[in-house]
């Protein structure tokens, strides 16, 4: 009788035990996923956003370098929100995380920034008001790499001829509105930060285009 009893008791668990797994299968993932984290800066980085952008956020203190003053960042939730890891960058053993984060509230957010990791007593961590202030840093790389990407792909699909290219009239043209577009981007870029459009480069501070 009691091994008939420890049978039933040891089936029923097993049944128990696999419809939550399947109901909670992402939670119960997670939750293993995240019993241990590699020491590399990526993987401390994507862990960090796991937690950072769930519903249990408050744990996100275990992958900062602050832990006392940790506060939640991120305002409202969604369980769309998504992080994505790009490259990693590394600078007097700082680690820059390039990432792209998708955040949907009202509507849908595309935020890059630098998810920036240093070494503490020999452990990654997530330098959360570095991180923060990465936005701006981050957006603007974006911007460089589309423009790159988008003169790349124009020499290539529009057929520029080599005269062109060293046409005066040509690269006259294009000086002029690469100039104007990173004065326009400057100006714009300090009235987000400050409130107040400010010439960054000596170059706009006569142009009429940022006014």
């Amino acid at each position: 009788m009691n091994i008939k009893r420890a049978s039933i008791f040891l089936g029923a668990s097993l049944i128990v035990g696999g419809v939550v797994s399947f109901v909670y299968q992402k939670e119960v993932s997670d939750f293993f996923d995240l019993m241990y984290t590699p020491n590399d800066p990526a993987a401390v980085a994507n862990d960090f956003w796991k937690v950072a952008l769930s519903e249990s956020r408050g744990r996100a203190k275990e992958f900062v370098s602050n832990p006392q003053e940790y506060e939640s960042f991120i305002d409202g939730y969604s369980k769309y929100d998504r992080a994505s890891i790009e490259r990693v960058d590394e600078q007097a053993q700082t680690y820059y995380v390039k990432t792209q984060l998708k955040v949907y509230r009202d509507v849908a957010y595309s935020i890059p920034l630098f998810t920036v990791v240093t070494s503490i007593n020999g452990q990654f961590k997530v330098d959360v008001e570095a991180t923060k202030l990465s936005v701006a840093d981050a957006a603007f790389d974006d911007v460089i790499s589309y423009y790159e990407s988008a003169i790349t792909g124009g020499e290539k699909i529009l057929h520029f001829t080599r005269e062109d290219q060293v046409n005066p009239e040509f690269i006259t043209v294009a000086k002029q509105q690469l100039r104007l577009s990173l004065c326009n981007l400057a100006a714009n870029s300090t009235e987000l930060l400050s409130g107040t459009k400010d010439a960054l480069f000596t170059e706009c501070e006569t142009s009429e285009d940022t006014k």
